[in-house]
């Protein structure tokens, strides 16, 4: 288990089926906040509020699905989304920050919600997904 996978087992765990705030930021157990995926997916949400939401966040761990297989689907769901991986990752054919061994892959898309572009990025890392729309 890597340590990203340890510490949001440990964040779920404190979470303990409640829905908490520090006054900007809610977070969640994702099974909590979307019953749909109780048991299907693990890991957190978090909202984060000033005035108004600036932005959702999904933690998932033990997420394994092919990167293009992710990426097509998300395109599908989303008008006007697609996909671009960052194209320093992509050009040099390194992983994300250069570390030998990390294969975390960051894709990014502008999707069209009620004529505005709405901000989509994943970033896809062995067992894991980090997926945050800002609208």
């Amino acid at each position: 288990m890597s340590a990203k996978s340890s510490v949001f087992g440990i964040g779920r765990r404190l979470l303990k089926g409640r829905l908490v705030s520090d006054g900007s930021t809610h977070y969640s157990d994702l099974g909590i906040a979307y019953p749909s995926v109780k048991g299907l997916l693990r890991g957190l949400v978090e909202w984060d509020f000033s005035d108004e939401l600036d932005s959702v966040s999904l933690k998932i761990t033990r997420f394994e699905v092919d990167p293009a297989v992710l990426t097509e689907q998300v395109q599908e769901s989303l008008p006007g989304c697609e996909m671009e991986r960052d194209s320093d990752e992509a050009e040099k054919g390194e992983t994300d920050s250069g570390d030998e061994g990390d294969t975390t892959q960051e894709w990014s898309c502008l999707a069209e919600r009620d004529g505005d572009d709405v901000l989509v990025e994943m970033n896809i890392g062995p067992g894991l997904l980090l997926f945050e729309i800002d609208p």
